[in-house]
């Protein structure tokens, strides 16, 4: 459906939606100080939206406004308004809706206009390269160390983050019997082909990328079925006691 919504784009592009900020109507007592984004011409009243362009560039709206919303239970994803031109749609509480006027105003000598969109831009640039350096070592500037990764331990050493994570191109790397690979990049997590419980080690060889289904699939082969189930029950209950 994504593929189609692109093919259709190209061939009919729509204009960028202005971005502008309102107040949702308090429909429901748990939402008492939801703060909606909102705007364009001829969308419903009931919607806030966002013009944001993606990957690059920017947009420039006429006033200083804000992010994309809808009600409360609708889904947040970005719609293909033309080619590499996408409309974001997300509701917001007043915490956010108050970190984003700060930000406007601390940004205020290089985003004149207080664009919500180049705000957001930045801010997704900042998070990425944290998440990137924490989920897989991934940084300008990696540190130059000795190689670590036949060390008995339970810590994937940096390097080797890395380098799995540049090879496997931050997807699942795992192939099924009609050599189709899964390739998603959805809650991915470091796979030792060679179990770390059997004697595996940490080397680049022996790890790959795995979405938490494929790696959870391989550990029921590995381990049995039910002691992975048992082992993720107790997980879970341990996370959720205080």
């Amino acid at each position: 459906m994504r593929e189609i919504e692109q093919l259709i784009v190209e061939i009919s592009p729509k204009p960028d939606v202005p971005a502008f900020i309102r107040a949702l109507p308090i429909r429901q007592a748990q939402f008492p100080r939801e703060t909606s984004l909102e705007g364009g011409s001829g969308e419903p009243a009931e919607e806030s939206t966002l013009s944001v362009e993606t990957p690059h560039g920017s947009v420039s709206p006429p006033r200083a406004s804000i992010l994309a919303a809808g009600s409360p239970k609708s889904k947040s994803r970005a719609i293909p308004l033309s080619p590499r031109r996408y409309k974001l749609q997300v509701t917001i509480g007043q915490e956010t809706r108050d970190k984003l006027s700060e930000l406007q105003a601390l940004l205020s000598h290089q985003i004149p206009d207080g664009d919500p969109a180049k705000i957001l831009e930045r801010a997704l640039d900042a998070l990425l390269t944290e998440t990137r350096k924490k989920k897989a070592a991934l940084t300008e500037r990696p540190r130059v160390g000795r190689k670590t990764g036949g060390t008995k331990t339970h810590a994937i050493p940096a390097r080797t983050r890395r380098e799995v994570f540049e090879r496997d191109e931050g997807g699942c790397a795992f192939v099924d019997t009609e050599d189709r690979r899964c390739s998603s990049t959805w809650q991915v997590e470091f796979h030792h082909r060679a179990p770390y419980a059997r004697g595996g080690t940490h080397e680049i060889d022996n790890i790959e990328l795995r979405c938490r289904a494929h790696n959870q699939y391989e550990a029921d082969l590995e381990y049995g079925a039910r002691f992975m189930t048992t082992r993720r029950h107790s997980a879970s209950d341990h996370a959720r006691s205080p």
